[in-house]
């Protein structure tokens, strides 16, 4: 029992803002992931990295469905390439980039889907089908739960 109850606090702790090295080690157990790059303060089109309320982290990567070129710079691509790993310093400010990502629920600016786990927000591309958005993000949530 205490074996169990160590395995499940150190889950938490590894969903509660990880590093972007951990994100990527993770990532790269996931099949259906093909290129994987964190974004810099150089290169964060959202200029949200280390901001007050914004990402400690994002990870962006591609799946072949949508990018044949295995060169392709996911950052570049943005979430239209696969998807991207958002990581936040705590719960509120990954609840507040959910709600802001909700108002474009329905809207002519496609947000694809978005769920948070922990301190992160895995999102997927709007250009994947509906079962490929759930189980790539089954697939990311698998990973980043994986106690190994």
């Amino acid at each position: 029992m205490k074996s169990s109850i160590d395995d499940r606090s150190k889950l938490t702790k590894q969903l509660i803002n990880p590093n972007e090295k951990w994100v990527i080690d993770r990532l790269k157990k996931c099949s259906d992931i093909s290129n994987i790059k964190a974004i810099t303060k150089s290169n964060d089109l959202n200029q949200l990295l280390g901001k007050d309320g914004g990402y400690t982290s994002a990870t962006y990567f591609t799946v072949p469905q949508l990018t044949k070129d295995k060169n392709a710079d996911p950052v570049q691509l943005g979430t239209d390439g696969g998807g991207c790993i958002e990581a936040y310093k705590n719960i509120d400010d990954a609840k507040t980039r959910c709600d802001y990502l909700k108002s474009f629920d329905g809207s002519i600016l496609p947000t694809g889907s978005y769920s948070l786990i922990g301190t992160m927000i895995v999102r997927t591309s709007y250009q994947l089908d509906d079962a490929s958005q759930y189980n790539l993000t089954d697939e990311i949530f698998s990973s980043l739960t994986n106690s190994h």
